[in-house]
């Protein structure tokens, strides 16, 4: 057993000799490989600003020069995208 360490400080857990392979070889610690999504099977389109009307007001993400804020969103017309981070929709002044 040897225990791995950066720089000055190490890693608080002892790793036995596989799991050391399994760390060097660049493999997840559990042996499984999760799949990545597809990129083909996203639209490309919700990621870009298109126009929208707001006829009644909701919550929503809105985006100004200070950053993403969740906010009451009122009617009129914005510009609305899909976060790739945050997984829901953002909304900016048109």
């Amino acid at each position: 057993m040897f225990m791995i360490s950066a720089g000055k400080f190490a890693i608080g857990r002892k790793f036995g000799r596989q799991d050391a392979d399994i760390l060097l070889k660049g493999l997840p610690p559990n042996g499984v490989w999760q799949a990545m999504q597809d990129p083909s099977t996203i639209e490309q389109s919700d990621y870009d600003w298109q126009p929208c009307s707001i006829i009644f007001p909701r919550i929503g993400r809105f985006m100004d020069r200070y950053g993403v804020r969740r906010r009451l969103i009122l009617p009129g017309h914005y510009f609305v995208r899909r976060s790739r981070s945050m997984g829901g929709w953002i909304y900016r002044r048109g």
